[in-house]
């Protein structure tokens, strides 16, 4: 089964720039999907047809939810107090210095946006669940890479050397002390509640979106024959409609390989275990 390398990925931001965004999600609540952006891979494919290059349309802004009235968190958030008071405009320089120190590496900043960080994390988030999230609002920059593709029986499938591209970010992310990046979030949460609920959640509260956005991710099926792909227009898309009409956050874990989603899927859930009251 040959292998062929060619679309940028995803323009870049792969769910493991998750890593440092899931990094960013849950390092800061937003790391852990940095690699949020969905199949925007574009270029020539070395051994398949070459496919029509466009400029993708820019995303649609996220639409939020109807307001409804107020309710109780579904999972209140036990905050510690910031060393310093800080605001949505001047936490950018805080947030991204927790964020290396939870990933023990400078490096990490090379994959960040160094504005609005907060923002951009809160906006991922509320949109790693839904079918598509805007690059506009993704935390990290791109980062570069080709997608790897496989001629299996005349059809094009996920190349089985893809996932080796998120290996770096995977093992950004499980460096990283769950427990810690949760102490981390508990720091900086009413910032990130002040953003989500700018964002057009007047009543909503940010914890409760992260947990859905987390569990999401859990519940993504399990797929052990190989992935059929195919790329129309510019984008590349899976084949199987079932899995196309996953959300964003869910096609992306499986695009990772088997082994890497299953190393993030347990950092979530242990992250997760942090960040959720036993009531």
């Amino acid at each position: 089964m040959a292998e062929a390398r060619g679309g940028r990925v995803e323009t870049q931001n792969d769910w493991i720039k998750v890593a440092a965004s899931v990094l960013a999600l849950v390092a800061m609540t937003a790391g852990l999907y940095a690699g949020v952006r969905w199949f925007y891979d574009h270029g020539t494919r070395s051994t398949l047809p070459a496919a029509a290059v466009t400029t993708p349309p820019t995303a649609p802004a996220v639409s939020p939810a109807p307001s409804e009235p107020a309710v109780a968190p579904r999972y209140p958030l036990e905050q510690a107090a910031p060393a310093t008071p800080l605001t949505l405009d001047n936490s950018d320089a805080a947030l991204l210095s927790e964020m290396s120190r939870l990933a023990g590496v400078s490096g990490l900043l090379q994959w960040l946006l160094p504005t609005n960080v907060v923002r951009h994390i809160v906006a991922t988030v509320d949109a790693l669940p839904r079918r598509q999230v805007p690059l506009q609002v993704l935390p990290t920059r791109p980062v570069p890479g080709n997608f790897v593709v496989s001629l299996h029986d005349d059809e094009t499938v996920i190349g089985s050397v893809n996932g080796e591209r998120y290996l770096p970010y995977v093992h950004l992310l499980t460096s990283i002390d769950p427990s810690a990046a949760a102490s981390s979030y508990r720091r900086f949460y009413p910032l990130f509640q002040q953003a989500y609920r700018m964002l057009g959640y007047p009543k909503g509260y940010f914890n409760d979106r992260l947990i859905e956005a987390i569990d999401d991710a859990l519940a993504t099926p399990e797929v052990t024959t190989l992935i059929r792909v195919e790329a129309p227009r510019a984008m590349w898309r899976y084949v199987d409609p079932d899995i196309e009409a996953l959300s964003a956050g869910q096609r992306i874990l499986l695009r990772m390989g088997e082994a890497n989603a299953a190393a993030v899927r347990a950092w979530l859930k242990a992250f997760r275990a942090s960040v959720v009251e036993v009531r």
